[in-house]
């Protein structure tokens, strides 16, 4: 999706629940949730359980871009 490249933009809004993970709440054209993993595997398992909901037509979140290995995280 365009505009999303894993930066935290200066407008979002934080809503982090005191997981290891840091959340955030960016309002656009398209609203999103951006999340930043400290563990890349983490993040690998939630892309790849979206991605096989989306499959099975499972209502949930739509993965609109993920990336690993490399800033930003």
């Amino acid at each position: 999706m365009n505009g999303i490249d894993g930066r935290v933009p200066p407008d979002a809004r934080e809503i982090t629940t005191g997981q290891a993970n840091r959340v955030w709440s960016v309002d656009g054209p398209t609203p999103y949730i951006l999340k930043h993993y400290s563990d890349p595997t983490r993040a690998a398992n939630e892309a790849a359980a979206l991605r096989l909901l989306a499959t099975q037509r499972a209502p949930g979140p739509q993965l609109l871009a993920a990336s690993w290995g490399g800033p930003p995280p």
